[in-house]
């Protein structure tokens, strides 16, 4: 109930509430424990709920125990939100470089100021995208050209990002991930995926995360903002997306959304993992 009131706010709105919800803890814990290392404010945080530096830490033993990311790496992240997965490669990247875009200023405000000017081989950018979850105002995502050069990364992140953008949106997206990818890089990213099993566990339970409506290849969570979350078939996944950003499919893992939540920090939504063929 709590979450459907919150998206009757305007983008703006939402901000500004939590920001307020979750100032007296900031100042409390500030009192409490002083400043935490690149650790910000409980009131800027907009990337979910969890252990936000714990949860960075777990995608980063994933992402080495994967090989999908070594000290030498160029990574893009998208969606870098403030820093979530930019944190702990700040000890990793030594001779790497990172690079993060978001369409939040206040998250990007503060990476650039205590993430960049510490390390500077970790940029960070800002994009002028509308999005009806975060921003009502800038351009249109699916017309967004991603501001790199051709085979520039070896990893490229999506984490909650796809399960904020209707089909159009990702279309563009996962295109431009396979035009920055160099051969043989890997993209990982998350997803609420729907199959027969999916679909059968989240119709017969009774929590918050149900796609009921129904937009062909795409369900929506919610009826007043289509970017509150976005659900996408698997066949459609499979059969179109991937293949026609030229990437493939090396390894799906299915989350722990449809029952209800529970279990692996960072298992809630779908993790997929995709290639970039060396002859592509």
């Amino acid at each position: 109930m709590l979450r459907h009131l919150f998206y009757k706010l305007p983008p703006k709105l939402r901000y500004y509430v939590r920001y307020m919800w979750y100032l007296p803890h900031d100042i409390m814990m500030s009192v409490v424990k002083g400043k935490r290392e690149l650790s910000p404010p409980k009131r800027l945080i907009f990337t979910g709920s969890g252990d936000f530096i714990h949860i960075g830490k777990l995608f980063q033993t994933e992402f080495v125990e994967r090989g999908l990311i070594a000290p030498d790496s160029v990574v893009l992240d998208v969606g870098c939100g403030i820093g979530r997965s930019a944190i702990p490669m700040t000890t990793y990247l030594g001779d790497g470089r990172y690079e993060g875009f978001d369409i939040m200023k206040p998250g990007v405000d503060w990476c650039r100021k205590n993430i960049s000017e510490k390390y500077p081989n970790f940029n960070f950018k800002l994009v002028d995208l509308t999005n009806d979850l975060y921003k009502s105002t800038g351009g249109p995502a699916e017309n967004f050209v991603f501001p790199y050069p051709d085979h520039a990364f070896d990893l490229v992140i999506v984490l909650s990002v796809f399960t904020h953008l209707i089909r159009e949106e990702v279309e563009r997206y996962m295109s431009e991930i396979g035009r920055v990818l160099k051969r043989g890089g890997s993209c990982y990213a998350t997803f609420f995926i729907l199959n027969e099993t999916s679909v059968e566990a989240m119709q017969a339970g009774d929590h918050a995360f149900n796609f009921k409506y129904n937009k062909g290849e795409y369900s929506l969570l919610s009826k007043e903002v289509r970017s509150a979350n976005v659900a996408f078939k698997e066949s459609y996944l499979r059969e179109n997306l991937f293949p026609g950003a030229g990437l493939k499919l090396i390894h799906a893992e299915y989350g722990s959304w449809s029952q209800g939540g529970g279990g692996n920090p960072i298992g809630f939504q779908d993790r997929v993992i995709l290639q970039k063929p060396l002859d592509l």
